[in-house]
């Protein structure tokens, strides 16, 4: 009997479904904030970002198909699409 209720409630808890945690955002022009803390304007072609909770900043610009910036931990990186 033990064996068939361990079955049952492995069962039971892998058949739950999965939940994702959104952030709830808010906008006003151009700048928006959320609740986990991060936060970010765009001006022109370009995004600046920060995190209230982390103190991490990160921006992203394009020109043409090129696009680069920075990320939170300070790498710059960058991509151009074909």
């Amino acid at each position: 009997m033990k064996p068939l209720l361990l079955i049952t409630g492995l069962l039971a808890f892998i058949s739950l479904p999965s939940h994702e945690v959104y952030a709830g955002c808010t906008s006003v022009g151009t700048y928006t904030t959320c609740s986990d803390g991060n936060s970010y304007i765009k001006v022109g072609k370009s995004t600046y970002g920060s995190n209230s909770r982390t103190g991490s900043n990160w921006s992203q610009h394009q020109s043409g198909n090129y696009t680069f910036g920075t990320d939170s931990n300070g790498n710059s990186w960058s991509h151009y699409q074909r």
